[in-house]
C-alpha cells in the first residue's frame, strides 16, 4: 500500500514544531502573523471547501490578529502559495487570515470571508464536525473573469505569468480552472480521507459589461456543470456571493448583474446565494444589514468595489446562510 507524503511531513513538522511552546495551542488562541501550524493528526478526515473566484475573496483590509488569526480547532487550510515554508506544501495547517499565504508583508492588512465562514460553520453546525474538521483551499485572483484576464503580479505555479487567455475561468481556453482542478487533486493525492464538500464563489464585478444576461446565466451554468463533472461531486453546493452594496446602485449593468447572482439558486440546483445586503440569522443585531460599509479603521477599506475587513468577518456568516440554502435547494 503506497502511504500518503502527508504522513511523513506530519512526522517532520511535529518535531519541529514540539521545539516551540508557541504551537500548544487552545481554542481561540492567536498564532502569530508568519507562522503556519500544521494538523499533527493524520488520521482527521476532512470536507473541503474551495473559495474562488476575484479578489473579494480576499481583498479586505484591516486584519487584526486578534480577531483573523485565532486558532480554530476544526478549521484547516492548504496554503496556495507555500514558498515561504515548502515543507507545507499540501500539508493542512490552521486556518487563519491571510488564508492563501504565511504572511509576513503587507500581505498580512488583507483578509477574506474564508475565516468567518469556517468559524461560523463549526460554530453553528457542531455536529457536523464531530468526527471530522473543514479543510479550506483559496484560489481566488483579482481581476478575473470568464472575458478578461486576471491582474496578479506574481505567476503561480502552473500558470505562465504571460499566457493570453480568452477569460481565466473558461474551463478549456482559460489560465485559472485548470490549475486549480490540479491543485485540488494534488490535495486529494496528499491529503487523506478529504470529501469536497463545497464551492464558495465570488466573481462578476469583471463580467459585468461584457456578458448579458442571457450569456452570463449559460456561462454560469456549464461552469458549475463541468465543476461537479471534474470534481466527481454530481450535486456539489456552489455559493455566490454578492457584489458591494453601493458600487451596485449607480450603474445599469452592475445593477442588472447583482440581480442576476441573487437569482442564481432559481436557476441552478444546489447553489446558494450568500446577501450583502440583508444580514444573516448568524448575526448580532448591532451589525449591519449592508455590507461594504466604509467602517475600517481610518478608512482603510481600499475602494469602493472591494468589501472592508469588518465586512468580510461577516459575510462569511451569511457564506453560511447561502452554504444551507444550497444544501436545501433541489430548483430545476
Amino acid at each position: 500500500m503506497k502511504v500518503p507524503p502527508y504522513y511523513f511531513r506530519c512526522l517532520l513538522t511535529a518535531v519541529v514544531c514540539l521545539t516551540s511552546s508557541a504551537f500548544a495551542l487552545e481554542p481561540g488562541d492567536v498564532i502569530p502573523t508568519g507562522t503556519a501550524v500544521p494538523n499533527e493528526n493524520p488520521d482527521t478526515a476532512y470536507d473541503l471547501f474551495i473559495i474562488c473566484g476575484q479578489s473579494n475573496t480576499k481583498g479586505g483590509r484591516w486584519m487584526v490578529p486578534e480577531l483573523d488569526r485565532r486558532f480554530n480547532p476544526n478549521a484547516w487550510m492548504i496554503l496556495t502559495i507555500p514558498k515561504d515554508v515548502p515543507e507545507y506544501r499540501n500539508v493542512p495547517v490552521a486556518a487563519v487570515e491571510p488564508m492563501y499565504v504565511v504572511g509576513r508583508t503587507d500581505k498580512d492588512n488583507f483578509i477574506g470571508f474564508g475565516k468567518s465562514f469556517v468559524d461560523c460553520l463549526t460554530e453553528v453546525a457542531p455536529e457536523r464536525y464531530e468526527d471530522h474538521d473543514i479543510l479550506v483551499f483559496h484560489w481566488g485572483h483579482p481581476g478575473s473573469g470568464f472575458t478578461t484576464n486576471r491582474r496578479d503580479k506574481e505567476p503561480l505555479e502552473g500558470i505562465a505569468a504571460d499566457r493570453p487567455s480568452p477569460g481565466n475561468w473558461r474551463p478549456e481556453e482559460g489560465d485559472l480552472y485548470q490549475p486549480m482542478i490540479r491543485r485540488v487533486q494534488l490535495i486529494q493525492e496528499n491529503v487523506p480521507n478529504v470529501r469536497i464538500a463545497g464551492i464558495l464563489w465570488h466573481q462578476g464585478e469583471a463580467d459585468c459589461r461584457t456578458l448579458t444576461r442571457e450569456e452570463w446565466f449559460a456561462t454560469m451554468e456549464a461552469f458549475v456543470a463541468r465543476l461537479r463533472t471534474d470534481l466527481g461531486e454530481r450535486e456539489l453546493p456552489f455559493v455566490v456571493g454578492g457584489m458591494v452594496p453601493s458600487w451596485c446602485r449607480n450603474k445599469d449593468y452592475v445593477i442588472a448583474r447583482q440581480e442576476d447572482l441573487r437569482n442564481l439558486p432559481e436557476h441552478i440546483a444546489h447553489t446558494g446565494y450568500a446577501d450583502p445586503f440583508n444580514k444573516s440569522p448568524y448575526e448580532g443585531e448591532e451589525d449591519p444589514d449592508e455590507l461594504g460599509l466604509n467602517d475600517e479603521p481610518e478608512g482603510a477599506r481600499n475602494d469602493p468595489i472591494h468589501f472592508g475587513a469588518q465586512s468580510h468577518r461577516l459575510f462569511g456568516k451569511r457564506y453560511v446562510e447561502g452554504y444551507m440554502q444550497a444544501l436545501d435547494n433541489s430548483s430545476q
